[in-house]
């Protein structure tokens, strides 16, 4: 005891142990605070609408929730298209206002807990999947608890400071040979050293487990632990039988093994090369390297101390990507069975065994310094690996000033000179060109040789002589049988000028692994896979706007942070440089501000379509039998273009294009 005293108040004391334990708890609290954020988040937005509805139906699938939900599916579908109906009715003078308000509160009752019915009904089509082992409950406190796989790269090093100088800082002293010649010093003294580790890492370890329990279940609720752990959609494949709190446990046991495991590593090495700054190297280069240079699936696959550390995908099944050209489903991780997950513990536990015993012994005589030149050798590689680890950053691009983009023609883009679109000709070979106005000179506007690894996203933004498109990359060393599957996601400038094309932004493995410095690469690359379904996308001097098919996605071209503009977008979206037009409720034609961050409605303009114009916005008049109207930027009407109803229209620098929502035909008028 009287050596465990003293090597406490070594550690701890004397190497500042209290200092770093204090400043990690102090990190990881405010941590947990500023970055956390929820792993569903319309469920927060709708929080109210959300637990209206999850108080019916928690708990098991029955016979009786489905028809509730079922019920209230149809009448809320019903109640949307006859309040579409009813809105236009009321413009189009069908009805008074009166029959139109009280109507209206109708539907505004039922409608209500709309957005909250949208989360429930999208977990409810998940557990129908599999009745048996998917129950109906709030999932954001047991997702953001259960399904972090990413290391805690702040107790890591915190471990890394703490055990390192365990051994080494007698080594440095030139302590180990005055202690090799005390009567217990061979044994004794090693193993209460060890001790001491075991002691101070299980605290570190088990306090955590149980801070983020606390903050988890304070900001959400753990509710229901103990519902199948198939509930949650991240381990929906999976196989285990085992409940959500009893999941925790097993995950926070494995983990606390890692750490155990890396801290023996730490002492093994430290032994063997009894040198402070090598051991910290090469600890640090055998956790970060297979961490930030390796996929999950690889990880898992060997009992090491960072698979214990991540632990979580242990509990996972099956994972599927859906191939964005093939729509096949690849799998990108398979399941660990329990079988294989004890065959892990055994080995891992026998490595840890043979590791105790090299430290117990310490036999420094038999490592020569031509062994230390070795491991030097060794350790000046693996650095050098972890500094080329770096992720693909991105440049500033050309636009400035103001531009006028609408997604309904996205396809296309006109200069002075020539006009860039999507041909489709021949339906073999769709793709991008651009088209000389006065000659009719028609050349491909991308120069790609190898079509088979790059893909061209049919559609552009096109600003002054610049234009835009998105490609991406095919990786076929991984199922070629599927065709390959795609690896990386870029965004090209190109100067139509001088065809020089430069990236603006690019995103490496975002359908793999994403990794990143603070450990945050699984949930990022949970947020990279929107780049699947973009339908259109704009950007300015720092941002890139990529439109979704409910959302529009912000991304910041320098940080990479993800941002979501809360806008319709099921018609038109349109761009100036600053303001993004839509059309919002009750068909009212709006605008966000992109710098203020604040929505703007034209109270004036009640539409289904419109266009945006250098000067004007033209749009189909709700209020006046659907004619084609012109208003100012700033929502102010400016006059009648058409007298006659239309259901769309199209324009360029002579004339509109409409078709007449009577007759059906197409007509011009001189703009």
């Amino acid at each position: 005891m009287r050596i465990i005293f003293y090597e406490a108040k070594k550690m701890l004391i004397y190497q500042k142990g209290l200092f770093f334990i204090g400043l990690f708890f102090l990190i990881n609290i405010a941590y947990l605070v500023i970055a956390d954020k929820p792993y569903n988040t319309e469920m927060e937005l709708f929080k109210n609408e959300y637990t209206y509805y999850m108080d019916k139906i928690d708990g098991k699938c029955t016979p009786k929730k489905i028809d509730f939900i079922e019920n209230e599916a149809e009448k809320i579908m019903n109640a949307n298209i006859s309040s579409d109906k009813l809105y236009n009715d009321y413009y189009d003078g069908s009805i008074t206002e009166n029959v139109f308000n009280k109507q209206c509160v109708n539907f505004e009752t039922i409608l209500e807990n709309e957005k909250g019915f949208d989360e429930i009904y999208n977990q409810y089509i998940y557990v129908r999947e599999n009745e048996n082992n998917r129950f109906f409950l709030y999932t954001n406190g047991w997702n953001a608890l259960l399904t972090d796989d990413n290391l805690d790269l702040f107790l890591t090093i915190l471990i890394l400071i703490l055990v390192t100088p365990v051994f080494c800082y007698e080594y440095d002293n030139k302590m180990d040979t005055l202690v090799l010649t005390s009567i217990k010093g061979k044994k004794n003294y090693s193993v209460h050293k060890i001790i001491f580790v075991f002691c101070i890492v299980a605290f570190l370890c088990i306090t955590t487990f149980i801070l983020k329990f606390i903050f988890y279940n304070q900001k959400y609720s753990l509710l229901n632990g103990n519902y199948p752990l198939q509930s949650l959609s991240y381990f929906g494949t999976g196989r285990k039988s085992i409940s959500l709190i009893q999941t925790f446990f097993a995950i926070s046991g494995l983990k606390l093994f890692g750490f155990l495991f890396f801290a023996i590593l730490i002492m093994f090495i430290s032994v063997i090369v009894k040198k402070y700054s090598l051991t910290v190297f090469i600890c640090a280069a055998f956790i970060l390297i297979p961490y930030f240079g390796f996929n999950l699936g690889l990880i898992y696959s060997f009992p090491l101390p960072l698979s214990f550390m991540l632990g979580v995908r242990f509990f996972k099944g099956y994972e599927y990507q859906i191939d964005f050209f093939t729509q096949e489903k690849v799998a990108i991780f398979k399941e660990i069975s329990n079988t294989t997950l004890l065959i892990f513990l055994v080995s891992a536990i026998c490595l840890c065994i043979i590791m105790l015993k090299v430290i117990n012994k310490n036999n420094k005589n038999i490592w020569n310094k031509k062994h230390i030149k070795k491991i030097k050798r060794v350790t000046v590689i693996l650095i050098s690996c972890i500094l080329i680890l770096n992720l693909s950053g991105c440049s500033k691009t050309n636009i400035n000033g103001s531009c006028v983009f609408n997604t309904n023609t996205r396809r296309s883009y006109e200069s002075e000179k020539y006009r860039y679109y999507v041909d489709e000709s021949d339906l073999e070979n769709i793709r991008l060109v651009f088209e000389d106005k006065a000659t009719g000179e028609k050349n491909d506007l991308v120069r790609n040789p190898i079509k088979e690894l790059i893909k061209e996203e049919m559609m552009i933004f096109g600003k002054d002589s610049f234009v835009y498109y998105i490609k991406y990359n095919i990786d076929k060393s991984k199922n070629p049988h599927l065709g390959g599957v795609t690896s990386k996601v870029t965004v090209v400038e190109l100067d139509t000028k001088t065809f020089n094309e430069k990236i603006i932004f690019e995103k490496n493995n975002f359908f793999i692994r994403n990794n990143s410095f603070i450990g945050l690469g699984d949930s990022q690359n949970k947020q990279w896979q929107f780049l699947k379904g973009v339908s259109a996308f704009f950007l300015d001097r720092e941002y890139l706007y990529f439109v979704m098919s409910n959302t529009v996605k912000r991304v910041n071209r320098k940080t990479e942070k993800i941002s979501s503009i809360d806008i319709p977008t099921n018609k038109n979206i349109a761009y100036d440089g600053r303001f993004i037009y839509y059309i919002g409720d009750k068909l009212i034609l709006s605008k966000y501000d992109t710098v203020t961050e604040t929505h703007v409605k034209m109270s004036d303009i009640v539409t289904t379509y419109f266009l945006l114009t250098d000067t004007k916005i033209l749009f189909i008049n709700r209020l006046d039998n659907s004619n084609i109207y012109s208003a100012d930027l700033h929502g102010n009407i400016i006059g009648e273009i058409s007298s006659e109803p239309a259901l769309w229209f199209s324009c360029d620098e002579d004339y509109i294009t409409y078709k007449n929502k009577i007759d059906l035909k197409e007509y011009h008028v001189k703009y």
